[in-house]
């Protein structure tokens, strides 16, 4: 009885298990591979010592419908007599004010989604066109997840189009992942 007794004492004093919980984070590859996929729009626009650079990133889906009249804008770009960029808006476009950072924003919506295009202007640095181009076009490819082009790339990369004003704008259009 005695030994039956000591059992349940020291049975009695020990511990309870507790559970534990957990999480562990996704790794990079795990969060793009799950995200929504994206669409990266964007046309740059040379004059004289600057560049325009027209920018839309959203929803694939979403950015199907307007990929069209994206270009169209970018056709139409021109400059007026005081440097300021114009265009033609497609139906169902609204130029909005910029802001410090922006020139202006032009907006749609497609399928219930707002859509922001960014203009904005940048002092084109001395040197290659084509190095400036391929820095710009790296650093978009990399908000999307994907891997940054060798120079050779460059121009089998973009879109060559002539503007309105009779001047170059190239494009390009990207689909990849949103940035976690």
């Amino acid at each position: 009885m005695l030994w039956i007794g000591v059992s349940i004492g020291i049975a009695g004093c020990r511990e309870s298990a507790e559970i534990t919980r957990y999480s562990i984070p996704k790794t990079a590859s795990e969060e793009r591979a799950n995200a929504e996929s994206v669409r990266l729009l964007a046309a740059m626009a040379p004059r004289a010592a600057d560049v325009w650079f027209l920018k839309l990133t959203a929803a694939d889906s979403a950015v199907q419908k307007a990929s069209a009249p994206f270009r169209e804008i970018a056709r139409s770009f021109s400059l007026d007599a005081a440097g300021e960029p114009t265009w033609t808006l497609p139906a169902g476009w609204e130029e909005l004010p910029g802001d410090a950072i922006r020139f202006k924003t032009l907006r749609t919506v497609q399928d219930g989604a707002r859509l922001d295009v960014s203009v904005t202007k940048l002092p084109l640095p001395a040197g290659d066109l084509n190095d400036y181009l391929l820095a710009n076009v790296n650093r978009w490819r990399g908000q999307i997840g994907l891997p940054a082009l060798v120079a050779e790339q460059l121009r089998a990369e973009l879109e060559s189009l002539t503007a309105s004003d009779g001047g170059p704008v190239f494009v390009c259009d990207y689909r990849g992942a949103a940035p976690p």
